[in-house]
């Protein structure tokens, strides 16, 4: 009678490299491993958003992996990143569609969460502005834009209730330029282009 050989439990290594296209064979001869196949990348899995060096063209060392899409990325003004886009994970840390990654590359434990893609974000005055496809935020309902404090998470009351998807956001200082595929915006008819109050969110 045949006994079946015990499994050993798997682990994929996170730095291991990657290519963009299939692998058809691979051959290993001292300490190289030899790959061909279609593709015409080799390189580390970065996930997707990572800094890269404007010198070197080198990915950052150590960036915490997104999985899923990054659509937006600012600076947070200390030599870290608020990102938005449509993810599930950054690093360890499970985050829904927004996150802070800190200086030293470590998460954030701020955590408001959006409900559906972030598009946009921009840094203003103190606050947060998130814009995209989203209709809540942080749990309480705002219609693709709305506000967070950038150190506690806190949900702040600006909410200019768009229709449809905001994508962009501009600002001179004063006022906020925001641009999407919206036909109403902080109260009024508006086709896709509008300017609002930082203090109320109406439409000027």
């Amino acid at each position: 009678m045949l006994l079946a050989a015990s499994a050993h439990a798997q682990t994929a290594r996170s730095d291991f490299f990657i290519t963009n296209g299939q692998v058809n064979a691979e051959l290993v001869r001292g300490n190289t491993l030899y790959v061909g196949g279609s593709f015409s990348f080799v390189g580390p899995v970065t996930g997707s958003g990572v800094p890269v060096d404007v010198v070197t063209a080198l990915p950052a060392p150590g960036f915490p992996r997104v999985n899923g899409t990054v659509m937006s990325v600012i600076p947070d003004g200390s030599g870290g990143w608020f990102i938005g886009g449509q993810f599930t994970t950054v690093g360890a840390s499970p985050r829904a569609n927004l996150a802070h990654v800190l200086a030293d590359q470590s998460v954030a434990a701020w955590n408001p969460g959006a409900g559906a893609t972030v598009r946009a974000l921009l840094l203003q005055g103190g606050v947060l502005y998130v814009g995209g496809d989203l209709t809540t935020l942080g749990g309480i309902t705002r219609n693709r834009a709305g506000a967070v404090d950038p150190g506690t998470g806190a949900v702040l009351g600006w909410d200019p209730n768009a229709n449809a998807s905001v994508r962009a956001f501009a600002t001179n200082g004063s006022v906020l330029w925001v641009g999407g595929v919206f036909t109403t915006i902080g109260g009024q008819a508006r086709n896709r282009i509008a300017q609002l109050s930082f203090a109320t969110a109406a439409a000027d």
